[in-house]
Order: structure tokens, then sequence, then C-alpha cells
């Protein structure tokens, strides 16, 4: 049995055990409670930064799809995505980039429920940002393809187009075929001509160590005389001969206007798939002297025959399916002399670059006078492989179309 006593005390212990455990919790609550709001934040703040995300990368991957910026899109995106604690979408930027690619930046802010407990500030907003990029690959099935890329540089480029635009053209559309030489289906090589076109350190000209060397390479019936009694008979044989055994002529560049020269600075680059060497010596570009256009062809052409090819010390691409194609700019500033424009004797080496090598000669003009136009016609086999651009914007239309790679399929992919 229990005394009355007994219940008396056990009652007053309990008593004193709650009234303890109601001070700790009056006590522990607004620890509890800046507990419970921060945890509230952080998990607002989480949901927003991966809904942001999600929304920026959807916003980047339509903007690469479309090839536009479109602001309505974007901005629904970013509101579909939204949390419902999240007031309004940040629409802080997006662009399509030079390259193609689309750059789109957002943000979330919103105002953490109980924030007020984690501080004194009045200003309680947190956010969430995000930047996604994107871009739309429009092959992910390649054939093969090398280029010749033989650019004009004589000083006309500088009164007919501004170098600098010029050097901004060229450099979008080699960005184009970027993903399939990163994959290896893609080569380039190029060629920059004046009335020559230059050499350094090719293993087959001994004379081009260490320095450049302005090399003609064409066989004359009298030598010394070039334009006087051009062999083309002799050209067309030597086209597939080890380079080492054409006929050559020699000379340093040199700043004498009247003097066949080629740029000391920008020798003749072999076939690689590093597109960034290729950008890279677009950049140097400096226009001075004057033109031979077929001199361009020539060696430009000469760098995609398999046996060239071979005497660079690269190995020529067998796959089947390889496309070959020598693209020509020039501009109108092309001399009306019989050795430095197309001519109607030269169409015969054409068509062997054609027919014996399977070569694709393409011409992008800039403002070429019609006369001349119809020869390099002639010269291509094809009114559709020559462009002649009147303006900026067609010359960079016809710059992409010259470049263009056959590929089947499409894929949107998101960059880091």
């Amino acid at each position: 049995m229990t005394s009355r006593l007994g219940r008396r005390a056990e009652f007053f212990v309990l008593s004193k055990q709650r009234g303890a455990i109601s001070l700790t919790f009056v006590m522990l609550l607004p620890v509890m409670l800046i507990m419970l709001a921060a945890m509230t934040a952080f998990s607002m703040y989480v949901q927003s930064a991966l809904r942001v995300s999600q929304a920026s990368d959807a916003a980047s991957l339509a903007c690469a799809y479309s090839q536009r910026a479109d602001q309505t899109v974007i901005q629904g995106l970013l509101d579909y995505y939204r949390p419902n604690f999240v007031p309004t979408a940040l629409h802080r930027k997006s662009q399509l980039t030079i390259d193609k690619r689309c750059n789109v930046a957002a943000g979330y802010a919103f105002k953490p429920v109980l924030a007020p407990l984690m501080s004194a500030e009045n200003n309680h907003e947190l956010s969430s940002n995000s930047t996604a990029k994107a871009r739309l690959i429009t092959g992910t099935s390649i054939n093969p393809i090398d280029f010749a890329l033989s650019l004009d540089i004589s000083d006309s480029m500088t009164t007919q187009i501004k170098l600098p635009r010029l050097k901004e053209i060229i450099k979008m559309a080699i960005e184009e075929v970027s993903y399939a030489a990163s994959i290896g289906t893609v080569r380039f090589s190029m060629v920059t001509f004046q009335k020559q076109v230059g050499f350094k350190d090719a293993p087959w000209l001994p004379e081009s160590k260490g320095k450049v060397v302005c090399v003609d390479g064409l066989p004359y019936f009298r030598p010394g005389y070039p334009g006087y009694g051009f062999d083309v008979d002799k050209t067309i044989a030597e086209l597939g001969m080890p380079a080492s055994s054409v006929t050559k002529r020699l000379s340093p560049p040199t700043e004498i206007a009247w003097r066949p020269t080629c740029s000391s600075s920008e020798p003749m680059l072999p076939l690689t798939s590093d597109l960034n060497l290729i950008k890279d010596r677009v950049d140097n570009f400096v226009a001075t002297g004057r033109s031979n256009v077929f001199q361009g062809l020539y060696w430009g052409g000469r760098s995609l025959i398999p046996q060239w090819q071979r005497d660079w010390h690269i190995e020529p691409v067998t796959a089947p399916g390889l496309m070959q194609r020598l693209v020509v700019f020039t501009d109108g500033g092309i001399e009306h002399s019989h050795d430095q424009m197309i001519a109607d004797y030269h169409v015969p080496i054409c068509q062997a670059f054609e027919d014996k090598f399977d070569i694709e000669i393409v011409f992008v003009g800039f403002q070429i006078p019609d006369g001349n136009i119809e020869q390099i016609k002639r010269c291509a086999g094809s009114e559709d492989a020559v462009y002649n651009a009147q303006d900026e914007a067609q010359l960079e239309a016809y710059f992409r179309q010259a470049l263009k790679v056959e590929s089947k399929g499409m894929k949107l992919i998101l960059e880091n």
C-alpha cells in the first residue's frame, strides 16, 4: 500500500518535472524556430537552384534548335520551371553568339518563409542564378571531307572589303564544321596567295628550312619568262608526281611591287584537323602585293592530291565517301593580265584536278567583274560552283555554303 504521504510526494516530483520541461521548451523554442527557418530557406534555395538550372538548360536548347534568341519562348520556359514560392523569373541575358552557340543566363529570387527569424536585416531575399550554353550540331553522321582553302591576300583586300570583316566571316564559316573536325572527319589545308605562294619547312623543299620561300612551280616552254609559253600538258602530267621532282622557280619574299612575291608571314599550311591553327593563321593575315588567282588554285589543289599529302608526311584518307573540295576566294581587284587571273588555257588543268583526282572546285568571289566570272565558271565546270558576293552578307552566306559538310541527323548538346 502506498500512504497518502507517498502519493503526495510523487505528485510533487511530477509537478516539478513538468515545470522544468515547460521552461526548457520555452527556452529552446527560438532556437528550434531559427533551425526550422534555416532548413526551410535551404530547401527553398536548393529547389530554386535546381529549377533555374533546368530552365536555363531548356531555354538554351530551344534557342540553339531554332537558331533564334526568342525572348518570349525563353521567358516562357523560365516561368514554366519557376517554383510557386518564386514571384518572377529573372531573364538576365540570352545571346546567339557569332559561332551559333546559345548562351542563356537566368535567375530566381524569393523571400524565404520565416526569414526574419534568421536575421535582423530588412532584406531577406535569396537568389539562385544559372548560365547554360547549347549548340546545334547539324550532323551526327558525317562523310569525311578535305578542304583546301585558297585565299587572296593581295592589297586589293583592303579596298574591296575590310580585312577584319573578311577574317571574321572566314572564321565563322570554319567554326560551322568544328564538330566534324573534332571527330576527325574534316581537315583543312590553307594557301594564301599573292602572285606566288610561300612555303616554310616543307619536307620536300630543303631551301625552305627555317624561312619562307616563294615558289612558282609551273613549267614553261621558256624558263624564266612566266606567261610566255605556259606548258599546260606538262603541268597536268606533273600534278600527281612527287613534289621534289616538280619544276620549281624559287625566290625570297620581297616588298618590290612589280616582282612576283608571296607572304613572308603566312606560308602554306598542309592538311590538319586543328581548326584553332587555321583560325590563328586567318587572324594574322596582312594584305599586301598583287594577286595571281591561278597560283592559289594550283597549290590549293595540289595540297589535296594523295602524293602531295605524303610529301608533307600526312597520311591520305582512304575511307569510302571521301570528298575533296578546293575553295578559292578572290575579290574584284584581279588585274587584267593574262598571268594573273583564271584564263581559258587554265581550264584543262582545272578539269584535271576534277577528273583525275576527284577534287571539286568552288569559287567564292567578292564583286568580281562579269568578264572574269565567265572564265572562272569555265574553270569550275559549273555555274553552281561559283559565288560572286556583292555585299558582306552575301559573302558570309556563300562561305558557309562553300564549307558546308554533308551529314545525316541533327543533335543538340549542352556545353560547359
